[in-house]
C-alpha cells in the first residue's frame, strides 16, 4: 500500500501469487500474462520493501490484452510470475514463455505474439473492426510497421550495454549491428543512443498530425506497440537505458501519447489502477 500511495494510485488487484491453473476451457478468451512485482522482498535487491502483489509486466502479453480491451472482447488473465513461474506454466506454453492465448470455448493455446495478433485480426470480428491503417512513412504490413516503430529492443540493448558478458547482451548488441566484444563501451552506448533516437523520431513523425498511430482512436498498431513504448519510457527515465535526457525531452509527442493512452479504460483494465503516465511519475 505504501508503494501504491507513493506511485499516486490505489490497488484493486492484489494477487500475491500465481493464478490458479486454467480450466480446460472457458467462456471468454484467456491470456497468459507475464507478471512481476514492485518488490520481491529481497534484502539485496529491494532493501526494506516487503514483497508486493503481482502486476502485468510482459509488454507482449499486455499488447494482446490491450488489443482485446480496445475491441471490447471479454478476456481473463492467467498471471505467471516471471520471477517464479507458475507450476502449470509449461502445460500452457512448453517453452515457458509469455504470452499465449486461448479463444473462448477452445482448448488449444496459441503461442507467438505476431501469430496471435494475426489470428485475432482475421478470426475475431470485434478485433477485425479496429483500424488497421498505418502512419505515413510506415510499412503497410502490421508486423513490419511494428518492427519499424519498436523502441523496446533498443532500450534493452542500451540497458545491457554496460553489463558484463552474457548471451542476452550478445544477442541485443548483435541485433543492432554492434560487436558484443567491442572494448569501446562508450562508443557502443553512443551508437545505441543514436538508434534509440532514430526510432523515437519515427514516433514523433507518426504522431505529428494524429492522436494515435491509427488516427483519432487506438487501432491495431497502437495495441501492438504502446506497451513497448511504455517499457522504453520506464527504462529511459529510470536511467537504466540513459539517453542523456528525459524521454519527454527526446520525444514530446510520444510522451503525450503515453499520457493520453494511459487515461483510457483499456489501460486501467490491463495494467491496473495507478499506472498512468504523467510527468515525474514512474513505475516502482
Amino acid at each position: 500500500p505504501a508503494l501504491a500511495r507513493a506511485r499516486g494510485g490505489s490497488d484493486i488487484d492484489m494477487d500475491m501469487e500465481n493464478s490458479p491453473a486454467p480450466s480446460r476451457t472457458s467462456s471468454v478468451v484467456g491470456v497468459l500474462m507475464g507478471s512481476g512485482r514492485e518488490s520481491y522482498g529481497d534484502p539485496a535487491l529491494d532493501q526494506n520493501f516487503p514483497r508486493t502483489c503481482l502486476r502485468p509486466e510482459c509488454s507482449y502479453s499486455c499488447s494482446l490484452c490491450l488489443l482485446l480491451a480496445e475491441a471490447n472482447v471479454p478476456f481473463e488473465m492467467y498471471k505467471t510470475d516471471l520471477g517464479g513461474k507458475a507450476s502449470w506454466h509449461a502445460q500452457v506454453n512448453p517453452k515457458m514463455e509469455t504470452p499465449s492465448l486461448r479463444l473462448a470455448h477452445q482448448e488449444e493455446w496459441i503461442h507467438g505474439t505476431d501469430k496471435i495478433v494475426d489470428m485475432l485480426a482475421s478470426d475475431v470480428r470485434e478485433v477485425a473492426a479496429l483500424s488497421t491503417c498505418t502512419p505515413p512513412g510506415c510499412p503497410a504490413e502490421g508486423a513490419a510497421a511494428g518492427e519499424h516503430l519498436d523502441p523496446q529492443m533498443c532500450s534493452f540493448a542500451l540497458f545491457m550495454a554496460l553489463a558484463g558478458p552474457s548471451k542476452m547482451r550478445d544477442f541485443l548488441l548483435s541485433k543492432h549491428g554492434l560487436d558484443p566484444k567491442e572494448e569501446d563501451v562508450r562508443g557502443v552506448v553512443l551508437a545505441l543512443r543514436k538508434r534509440q533516437r532514430q526510432v523515437l523520431g519515427r514516433w514523433e513523425e507518426a504522431l505529428a498530425s494524429r492522436d494515435y498511430l491509427c488516427g483519432s482512436r487506438p487501432g491495431l498498431l497502437d495495441a501492438r506497440l504502446v506497451s513497448k513504448l511504455f517499457t522504453s519510457y520506464q527504462l529511459i527515465d529510470s536511467g537504466l537505458a540513459s539517453l542523456g535526457c528525459s524521454f519527454e525531452q527526446a520525444a514530446p509527442r510520444s510522451f503525450a501519447y503515453l499520457c493520453r493512452f494511459s487515461l483510457r479504460s483499456s489501460w486501467r483494465l490491463v495494467f491496473g489502477e495507478g499506472r498512468e503516465v504523467r510527468p515525474g511519475k514512474l513505475d516502482a
